[in-house]
């Protein structure tokens, strides 16, 4: 299916430049791109441990949990990690409770169905740490701040967002030109910010703690942790 929709949109780029209708396949793709996303984790290890080791409390919210790979390694990287994970996505929310309950992780991590624009039941009280990895895509740029200031709202006072994202890149690089590519020929996804304007909107949205880390030497995939003074 990945594949599949990959093709579709080279195929179809000239018409959708000109006008044409953009693609609906996001729709029937989300456990695969759950799936896939799991590549993402060995990048990600670490990036996510420096950021909660040693900490002797945290309570976790991963938008867009995807596979629920993500909650896992926090789990590994620090053992009194609970929390939550969402996702917008049916079928994807099965196979992370089915994942958690592979881990041994059922009673560590709730799954949630839901958009996080609109917080489901079960999403009370503020999170030490609110992880966004590989979602960011999905929300052009007033959609981000509004994202991002609800995301805000919901942090503890020490608390911080952690963000991984792909950034526009300029054709420097071939993997994030490629993302771009689909993101802006699919409905329900948006072109890329680049670091400069993902800066902005953090600051738009109050942080005042902004910190950047490059994940993939010569790549345009980073690490962003925000939070407050």
């Amino acid at each position: 299916i990945r594949d599949r929709y990959y093709s579709s949109v080279y195929r179809n780029a000239a018409d959708r430049m000109r006008g044409a209708p953009l693609g609906d396949d996001l729709e029937k793709i989300g456990d695969v791109v759950a799936r896939f996303s799991k590549i993402a984790e060995p990048i990600l290890r670490n990036f996510t441990a420096v950021i909660v080791s040693q900490k002797k409390s945290l309570r976790v919210l991963d938008v867009g949990c995807g596979s629920g790979v993500f909650l896992q390694s926090i789990f590994y990287a620090n053992a009194n990690a609970t929390g939550i994970g969402i996702d917008i996505d049916a079928a994807v929310v099965e196979q992370a409770k089915q994942n958690l309950e592979n881990w041994g992780l059922r009673d560590t991590f709730t799954i949630i169905a839901g958009d996080i624009r609109s917080p489901a039941q079960g999403i009370e009280g503020t999170f030490d740490l609110i992880t966004l990895y590989n979602v960011l895509h999905y929300f052009d740029s007033e959609k981000r701040i509004e994202l991002l200031q609800t995301l805000r709202s919901m942090l503890s006072p020490d608390g911080t967002v952690a963000i991984a994202t792909f950034l526009r890149s300029k054709g420097k690089d071939l993997g994030a030109a490629n993302l771009n590519m689909v993101n802006s020929s699919l409905r329900g996804l948006a072109p890329l910010p680049d670091l400069i304007e993902m800066t902005a909107e953090l600051k738009q949205s109050a942080f005042t703690r902004i910190k950047t880390q490059r994940l993939i030497p010569g790549s345009t995939f980073y690490g962003i942790v925000a939070g407050d003074l």
